[in-house]
């Protein structure tokens, strides 16, 4: 389930990003987050759906398909294999998009949209997109490590 995790990381790396990018101060004030979301507005949902593109959201739900049918197949024995192996296809990858959509015009305002896709273009933004799958797995393995000295200490 390698992209699933994925997608969850390119999803966190974008919101970790998102303050870098437009190098807006942290603030754990809510309402002036919120009064300068307003201000700037919600992305569009094209701004979003190219960002989607930048970041090659629909390829990591196709690559999850690839992946589910094995996993679903032991978890669900069952469901024939042929039914998850077509399972997220290109109408239901675009229905997964849409949905996202709604979410990412809650938590960035225009500007910061545009920021992240011309970070996701840059050659810094298209290095963490190839190496941070790996850079993930690696940081969990040594947390995971770490749990274990720590549960030993205990």
């Amino acid at each position: 389930m390698r992209a699933s995790k994925w997608l969850f990381l390119v999803a966190g790396a974008t919101l970790t990003l998102a303050a870098g990018v437009q190098a807006h101060p942290v603030t754990h004030h809510r309402t002036k987050t919120s009064k300068a979301r307003v201000a700037s507005g919600p992305p569009s949902v094209q701004q979003v759906l190219q960002l989607f593109q930048v970041i090659h959201v629909g390829d990591e739900l196709q690559q999850m398909n690839a992946q589910m049918d094995h996993v679903m197949a032991q978890a669900m024995p069952c469901v024939p294999v042929s039914y998850w192996q077509g399972f997220i296809d290109a109408g239901s990858t675009r229905e997964v998009m849409d949905r996202m959509v709604p979410v990412y015009q809650r938590h960035f305002t225009e500007g910061e949209v545009e920021g992240l896709i011309s970070f996701y273009r840059s050659p810094l933004g298209r290095k963490v997109l190839a190496e941070m799958p790996e850079t993930m797995a690696e940081a969990a393995k040594v947390g995971q490590q770490w749990g274990v000295v720590r549960r030993q200490q205990m």
